[in-house]
């Protein structure tokens, strides 16, 4: 009679020592960062038996948490697709959807080991990348075209260092302004402008192509004389972000932007 009992209360005991009660429920990334007892615990168990417990989702989330802790953190891409959703968004949706596709993200990121393969991490994840990459290609194209008109500078910097005052225009002392690569056109301007950095005296501003970058807008870039100085002009290349309004054309924004022209400072 007493038999039962004793292997009822022995079951019980090991169903308490086993790792499945330890590992439930799933703890986020972010949990496992803020505590660090109880992600060192969890990480003692998945390394000390490894074969039946790295691919769980406890181990996962404690890994990347104790990778951002340390500073030591690799990004992982979901490589394996799970069986699509009626509700997965696809990667150009997401690759359109900025604001959409970072939340996703942030969702995947925060707990991997349930969700990184599911169709909308893969697909935002996917997504993300081929942005960043349209990104790069774009800024490269705009550095092209700043390299294109900075020939402008030193033609306009020689003139003014030789007759102590501003060209009227580019054509006249042998620029030629037309079209080449992405740069649509090349213009001067010896009055101060409100689009470009301020306190400019002069601009040189840059009209871009529209098809430099998936917006399909007009961006402009300016190269400002900011001052004079023993003759010498001061040049500022700036994005014109600030005081101009008008998102549409003119604002070039900061990922297309090379480093030093991204703000008005």
């Amino acid at each position: 009679m007493k038999k039962p009992a004793i292997v009822l209360l022995a079951a019980l005991a090991l169903s308490g020592c086993g790792d499945d009660g330890f590992f439930t429920p799933t703890k986020t990334v972010d949990w496992y960062k803020t505590h660090e007892a109880e992600r060192k615990a969890a990480l003692k168990r998945c390394n000390n038996n490894p074969g039946d417990l790295k691919d769980t989702p406890t181990c996962i989330n404690a890994t990347r948490a104790e990778n951002k802790a340390t500073d030591g953190r690799v990004p992982v891409l979901p490589t394996e697709k799970t069986a699509a959703s009626p509700t997965t968004q696809t990667v150009g949706w997401y690759k359109t959807h900025d604001a959409e596709r970072k939340e996703v993200l942030a969702k995947c990121n925060d707990n991997p080991g349930e969700l990184q393969n599911t169709p909308d991490c893969i697909n935002a994840a996917r997504a993300e990348h081929a942005a960043q990459r349209e990104d790069d290609l774009v800024l490269s194209r705009v550095a092209e075209s700043v390299a294109y008109a900075s020939a402008a500078k030193t033609i306009v910097a020689e003139f003014y260092a030789a007759n102590a005052g501003f060209p009227s225009d580019l054509a006249s002392i042998g620029f030629d302004p037309g079209t080449a690569g992405y740069v649509r056109s090349v213009t001067w301007n010896m009055m101060p402008d409100p689009n470009a950095a301020t306190g400019n005296l002069a601009n040189i501003t840059i009209t871009l192509m529209p098809d430099i970058s998936p917006n399909n807008a007009t961006y402009t870039l300016y190269l400002s004389v900011m001052g004079i100085t023993n003759g010498v002009l001061i040049w500022k290349c700036n994005n014109g972000k600030t005081p101009r309004t008008d998102v549409s054309s003119g604002t070039l924004p900061d990922q297309y932007t090379p480093r030093a022209c991204q703000t008005n400072g």
